[in-house]
């Protein structure tokens, strides 16, 4: 009868060891996330953007979109990648601030802009003047 409960008692332990792990473990990725450098998108790859950007001639016009929907440096890098890859744009995005700055060295439909962010996965919530 005394072992049978010791082994109840082990048995408990270890569960609740490996609860505890676990959720170690979560918190720990949770956190990485909220601050930037978790690979929640994507394939979890924290890279940066991979298309590079043009050298434009005289800027003619500078924007700050205002974007939710970026957790990590895997969405700024899709954001930047969406951006950079429209003719006369170059993009940077901050992914702390959540906004992106671009600048044009000829006139670029806005909507063209807002559109590659959204097929990106994103939403440009506001567009500010620069």
């Amino acid at each position: 009868m005394i072992l049978a409960e010791n082994g109840n008692m082990i048995t408990t332990a270890v569960l609740v060891a490996i609860l505890i792990a676990a959720g170690i473990f979560a918190l720990r990725g949770s956190l990485r996330h909220f601050r930037g450098k978790g690979g929640c998108c994507g394939d979890g790859m924290d890279e940066g953007p991979s298309v590079p950007k043009k050298k434009l001639g005289t800027i003619i016009s500078k924007k700050k979109l205002i974007i939710d929907g970026m957790h990590c440096e895997g969405c700024s890098a899709a954001v930047a990648d969406a951006l950079n890859r429209l003719e006369h744009v170059n993009a940077d995005v901050d992914l702390r601030k959540k906004t992106a700055t671009v600048r044009m060295d000829a006139e670029v439909d806005m909507n063209l802009i807002i559109g590659a962010v959204s097929l990106a996965g994103y939403k440009v919530v506001r567009v500010e003047e620069e």
